[in-house]
C-alpha cells in the first residue's frame, strides 16, 4: 500500500514509494511447485488415512501461506 498525504487539499505520494509499488505488481506471479503440490497431497492422505479429516479451512490458509510466502518473500 502506498503512503499518501495530504497538502493543501491534495493527496501526494513519494516518487519512490510509487516506482517501488510499479516494480512490485510487475513481478511475476510464483505458483506452487510439483514438490509442493505433493506435500499437499501427502499431507492430506495422512490425515485421512488416520481417519482424522482435515479441515477445509486449514488446508485453504496452508496453500495461501506458502503462496504469500513464494510471492512476497
Amino acid at each position: 500500500m502506498i503512503q499518501a498525504k495530504e497538502i493543501d487539499g491534495e493527496l501526494w505520494i513519494k516518487a519512490a514509494d510509487f516506482h517501488k509499488a510499479i516494480k512490485d505488481a510487475q513481478r511475476p506471479w510464483v505458483g506452487l511447485t510439483d514438490e509442493d503440490c505433493d506435500e499437499v497431497e501427502r499431507w492430506v492422505e495422512f490425515k485421512e488415512e488416520g481417519s482424522d479429516r482435515i479441515q477445509t479451512s486449514k488446508l485453504v490458509r496452508y496453500i495461501e501461506a506458502k503462496l504469500k510466502e513464494r510471492n512476497h518473500g
